[in-house]
């Protein structure tokens, strides 16, 4: 799954959920998805939100989530958008306790990372960190 934040997750003259993450996805990051297996928002839609319902996807195949994942790199960090996987609560939290291991191993020129397999895993050059 893929998780969207931004303008573009703003409901929009009539558009979908599908129709609007689809024109994202092809006029900003420039990738053609054939199916979605669903596609949703998060949140209650009230009139006096303060911003925008973020946009859940789950894709028929697995390839173009990796290539959504990897284009994320390439946004504009002030254009508003975001995306990244939708993660487990519980999951989130094991990773919120390691986020300044993986900075501070990043600052000195490590390769830091978390791994697909098992998100919660904080991977430093190679190695599961301990």
């Amino acid at each position: 799954m893929v998780y969207l934040k931004n303008e573009y997750a703003t409901e929009t003259d009539g558009k979908t959920t599908e129709m609007v993450l689809r024109d994202f996805l092809e006029n900003i990051l420039d990738i053609y998805v054939s199916n979605f297996q669903r596609v949703h928002r998060v949140g209650r839609n009230t009139a006096n939100r303060d911003r925008p319902r973020p946009i859940i996807a789950r894709f028929q195949k697995y390839p173009e989530v990796v290539e959504i994942l990897k284009q994320r790199k390439n946004l504009d960090k002030n254009a508003g958008y975001g995306i990244g996987p939708d993660l487990p609560k519980k999951v989130i939290e094991l990773r919120k306790h390691q986020i300044p291991r993986l900075l501070e191993a990043r600052k000195d020129g490590r390769t830091a990372f978390f791994s697909r397999a098992e998100p919660w895993r904080l991977m430093i050059d190679g190695r599961v960190a301990s």
